[in-house]
């Protein structure tokens, strides 16, 4: 079993750890390959701004504010 393996399926990064008995989670993440499928899931399920999109636009922003005509 693979470290992407366990993660894909669930598992947490220090769970992955004692499971394949690394000393170090830094050994860890070194054998870890993040799917591009899992890491667009989880953008879309955990970023902010995913449910608010205004949320990282300055209020200065002209999409913000329009020009009046």
């Amino acid at each position: 079993m693979t470290a992407t393996t366990l993660l894909d399926n669930g598992a947490d990064l220090l769970t992955t750890q004692k499971i394949l008995g690394h000393a170090s989670v830094v050994t860890t993440q070194s054998y870890t390959h993040i799917a591009v499928k899992k890491m667009s899931e989880d953008y879309q399920k955990y970023h902010p701004a995913v449910q608010n999109p205004n949320l990282y636009i300055p209020r200065s922003h002209p999409i913000r504010n329009p020009p009046s005509d």
